[in-house]
């Protein structure tokens, strides 16, 4: 198991008073988003290590980050006037504002950002928690975390809060949620291990997040090969209902928007009437399938395995 971007995070809670000017400004220096060169490391080396495992396994494995996490504050003075603090986290992950009733010097200023990073590093744990169905409030008690220093809510609210400009805006108006496919979470592991080896090591990534999410990529993804089979590949899934939460059109729409493939050395876009065709109707059946689904039906679950 990886654990070189967590032993980087728990360095900082746990050593904090000797870092020097370098490492403090790695954490407070904010481009985009507060921590980012901590906590962005840290969800792929979590992702990586939660993948290819086992639901005991998983479990495992989510004890593991949570006990060196309830270490990591045991150890550290730094969450002894945590009580003490009341923190304005403002926009895009700023700490807008800063209330300290203790002496304000350089360390109790650096102790906040200390502190905020603990607390974007178990929202991670949560998320991943949910994707994956772990009962995380409940190891949290049974490994006696300290859930007064952070935020116990066990949902996404809390991470879009830190992060979007338009949280403040989400909590006057009602706005319905985005229409996005959404991946049956048990299913993730087989379906990503299938489809990696189409993609470019750091499209990995993306192809992963999106998949967890349902959300966009940040660039469109590359498969390299015929855009027929990665089609097919989502419409065996959909018809399934191992992906959920949208229509056919919706599913080709969000295709489109994250994945090109290649065609005769040529990069080529999907076109909505080329994925219609695909998914929506018998047109144009794959010659060439990635995946095949069997429903098992001693148990009731999917088997999808590699053709």
């Amino acid at each position: 198991m990886k654990t070189e971007a967590l032993n980087k995070c728990l360095n900082v809670i746990t050593n904090w008073r000797e870092l020097d000017d370098a490492a403090r400004n790695e954490l407070t220096t904010i481009k985009h988003r507060f921590g980012q060169n901590f906590i962005e490391p840290f969800r792929r080396e979590l992702s990586e290590n939660m993948i290819t495992q086992t639901t005991n396994e998983q479990n495992s494995i989510i004890i593991f980050y949570i006990s060196e996490l309830n270490r990591a504050s045991s150890i550290s003075e730094s969450y002894k006037s945590i009580e003490h603090r009341d923190i304005d986290f403002g926009e895009l992950g700023k700490l807008k504002g800063i209330d300290c009733k203790l002496e304000s010097d350089a360390d109790d200023w650096f102790l906040t950002f200390v502190h905020f990073l603990f607390i974007l590093l178990y929202n991670e744990l949560q998320i991943v928690c949910n994707n994956y169905q772990i009962p995380f409030l409940e190891i949290c008690k049974e490994r006696g975390f300290a859930l007064q220093l952070v935020n116990t809510e066990p949902s996404l609210e809390n991470d879009q809060r830190m992060h979007s400009l338009s949280a403040e805006k989400s909590k006057k108006a009602q706005v319905l949620p985005d229409i996005v496919p959404i991946f049956t979470p048990e299913y993730i592991p087989q379906i990503f291990d299938l489809l990696k080896g189409f993609f470019s090591q750091p499209h990995q990534d993306e192809l992963l997040k999106i998949l967890q999410t349902g959300g966009n990529a940040s660039k469109c993804l590359l498969f390299s090969d015929s855009g027929s089979r990665l089609a097919d590949a989502f419409k065996q899934l959909y018809d399934c209902d191992i992906i959920k939460g949208c229509q056919k059109k919706e599913l080709e729409n969000w295709i489109g928007q994250n994945f090109q493939y290649r065609h005769r050395d040529k990069v080529t876009k999907f076109t909505p009437r080329y994925l219609n065709d695909i998914i929506s109707s018998n047109k144009d059946k794959c010659q060439k399938p990635i995946l095949n689904i069997k429903l098992e039906k001693a148990t009731g679950n999917f088997i999808i395995s590699k053709v």
